[in-house]
């Protein structure tokens, strides 16, 4: 049994997914989550505009079909 904080095992983060149940979450837990989501919707917006920015240059130099 542990006899401190040192012995203890890490806390192990929640998966998280879109739909969890949100009732036992800590405060800290839902702004932890708040925050991995923003960052992640920035790096999903970011790859969107790079693969629109592609489309829309093979249209105009191909043609939409």
């Amino acid at each position: 049994m542990p006899m401190n904080d040192i012995d203890e095992p890490a806390k192990q983060p929640r998966q998280q997914s879109p739909g969890d149940d949100l009732y036992d979450f800590s405060v800290e837990e839902l702004r932890e989550r708040i925050e991995l989501f923003e960052t992640e919707i920035t790096r999903t917006k970011q790859i969107l505009a790079q693969k629109t920015a592609g489309m829309d240059a093979a249209n105009a130099l191909f043609g939409k079909s």
